[in-house]
């Protein structure tokens, strides 16, 4: 043991430079030592097999350096040979590398005990010189390298060179070679440690096949429960957004039969009053059904209800299942299209039959569970349609005397217009006996006097005439000014949505044109069109009106109405309706 330590002692850093060498000569061989270290590298890690590398490293070393014997042993800690490759050794030679491998675990790595890795050691020089080799090693052994690596001991030996002798760099550059080998060789140690793991997988995969078996055949129960669950959620996602009762059907009748495999199916609903069936068929005709009326299904279903049969009342609901063929015939039913009966509420009810199924006439517990489960979810929907069905109704009935109203509403316009002709024939009358006076120049108090009492004469007479009246002098005279506001601001504040904006002239001049939004509030129709319009309004929101013209300020006079009825912020458009146009705002024709 003393020549290795001697041998340790003597080992020089990688490229090392003789201070004899040529330097050109030295620097070739370096470059072609790294040259050998990535070819090795890269034949090495085509290899998957620990004896292939080790055979493919030794070749690749003993070419390298010009050596003509040399081997490689891995050894574990357990005492068995791992790996051996020879080359050139005398097969005598190498007795002691093919024999008890614990001989050799002992004298060189007793350190490494099964269980117990011994601390990594990277590869050195073990041995290096000329003559007998260390024990148990082949004599011829002119290098030896040694390494351990977790419970494995490797060893690689050459033999003498050709020409010379190894030289420092000729030392390093074996360790650099099977410092990469270690690193391959522990790679194909973890591939086979995965193909050993992979071989245990299989063999347990072998004993799981008859518990695959069974979860199998558990999996496809689990698989049917999981098929009939998505498909009630499916029927409650397709019915929910639906509200006519026809179409309601039409799509259940279609998942139900497509649900438990169904060529034929129809689905009745019966309705006491006069007998009423609605009837919906796929796959058959409906004069199969003749003989189906709703007073016979009524005692089907009145019959079930008591019977206790299966799903009868279930979770709330009135339905269940029909499979029976003479209680069907009874009913007037096919004997062949099993089914579900059930109850909408207490004026409807109805049977859903489904024939010509993929299985067995009777129904499975899985699909009586789903058929009655969905079952339950339509007549719900159904039940849903038919009140929105019947709010429909009553909207009709209220859109109708809604028109009727309107109606009357147009009536009450027209005398009103009439009414406001005759306001304006008495306007055109003041003007004329205004203008004839002016005219002949004779105007004195007394002629004042005079007009004033042939007016209010007029006045008197229209309205001892008509109930509606006029006022005999303007109601703005004697009421305090209203706020007026500038269309820029209006139209801005409208555009916001923080004020209402109101047309208080007749419904004719509205239609003719009017702002945009506006709400029209005649003068002559307030009390009605105001409850109608503007009855829930804040009364603390601004609310802004216009229309007027020379002989009529609608717009002052809704304005003191509305202020009357408790509105807060209640202002006038400056300018009316005509500033605002010369603004170039819109308004709508």
């Amino acid at each position: 043991m003393s020549k290795e330590a001697d041998s340790t002692s003597t080992v020089q850093p990688l490229f090392c430079r003789d201070p004899d060498a040529d330097p050109t000569g030295t620097l070739a061989r370096r470059l072609f030592q790294l040259q050998t270290l990535n070819e090795a590298s890269f034949e090495l890690s085509r290899l998957a097999s620990a004896d292939e590398i080790a055979d493919s490293f030794l070749l690749t070393a003993m070419g390298a350096l010009g050596a003509v014997q040399g081997f490689v042993l891995v050894i574990s800690a357990a005492g068995s040979r791992r790996v051996l490759s020879v080359r050139g050794f005398p097969e005598a030679e190498t007795e002691g590398l093919r024999g008890d491998p614990d001989q050799i675990m002992q004298t060189y790595c007793s350190a490494v005990k099964t269980g117990q890795p011994a601390p990594p050691s990277r590869p050195h020089i073990l041995f290096a010189g000329r003559g007998g080799g260390p024990t148990l090693f082949p004599s011829g052994t002119a290098m030896l390298v040694k390494w351990v690596l977790d419970e494995e001991c490797g060893f690689v030996g050459l033999g003498a060179k050709l020409k010379d002798t190894y030289t420092g760099d000729d030392r390093d550059f074996l360790i650099s070679l099977t410092t990469t080998f270690q690193h391959f060789l522990g790679r194909a140690s973890f591939v086979e440690e995965i193909q050993r793991l992979n071989d245990d997988l299989q063999a347990g995969n072998a004993e799981l096949q008859e518990s695959l078996a069974a979860s199998r055949r558990l999996g496809t129960e689990l698989d049917r429960r999981v098929y009939h669950l998505k498909s009630v959620n499916d029927t409650v996602n397709e019915l929910s957004g639906l509200l006519d009762s026809g179409e309601l059907m039409q799509r259940y009748l279609l998942l139900a039969m497509g649900a438990v495999s169904a060529a034929r199916g129809y689905l009745a609903l019966f309705s006491p009053p006069g007998d009423q069936r609605r009837l919906v068929c796929r796959g058959m005709e409906e004069s199969s059904l003749a003989e189906a009326s709703g007073a016979r299904i009524s005692r089907l279903v009145t019959r079930m209800l008591f019977s206790g049969g299966r799903g009868a009342g279930s979770v709330g609901l009135r339905l269940g299942l029909a499979e029976d063929a003479d209680i069907l015939s009874q009913a007037g039913l096919p004997t062949d299209m099993p089914g579900v009966w059930f109850v909408v509420d207490d004026t409807r009810f109805g049977f859903l039959g489904l024939g010509e199924r993929l299985s067995a006439t009777a129904f499975d517990p899985l699909e009586g569970d789903f058929l009655l489960t969905a079952t339950g979810a339509f007549t719900i929907f159904l039940r849903n349609a038919g009140l929105y069905e019947e709010k429909n109704r009553l909207i009709d009935t209220l859109a109708s005397q809604n028109r009727e109203l309107q109606e009357t509403l147009d009536c009450l316009t027209r005398s009103r217009q009439e009414v406001d002709v005759l306001k304006a024939a008495k306007q055109r009358i003041t003007e004329l006996v205004r203008c004839e006076m002016d005219r002949v120049g004779r105007v004195s108090v007394m002629d004042f006097v005079l007009i004033l009492c042939v007016s209010l004469a007029i006045g008197i007479l229209f309205n001892s005439a008509n109930p509606s009246g006029v006022s005999l002098w303007p109601a703005g005279w004697s009421r305090p000014a209203i706020q007026a506001v500038d269309p820029s601001l209006a139209r801005s504040r409208l555009e916001q949505g923080g004020m209402i904006i109101v047309d208080a002239r007749p419904r004719e001049f509205f239609e003719q044109k009017h702002i945009p939004g506006a709400v029209n509030l005649p003068l002559s129709l307030f009390d009605f069109v105001y409850g109608m319009e503007m009855a829930d309004l804040d009364p603390a929101r601004e609310v802004v009106v216009y229309g007027g013209n020379i002989s009529r300020r609608y717009d002052d006079d809704v304005a003191a109405l509305l202020i009357e009825r408790g509105h807060e912020d209640v202002k006038l458009l400056s300018g009316g309706l005509d500033a605002w146009e010369k603004r170039g705002f819109p308004v709508t024709p």
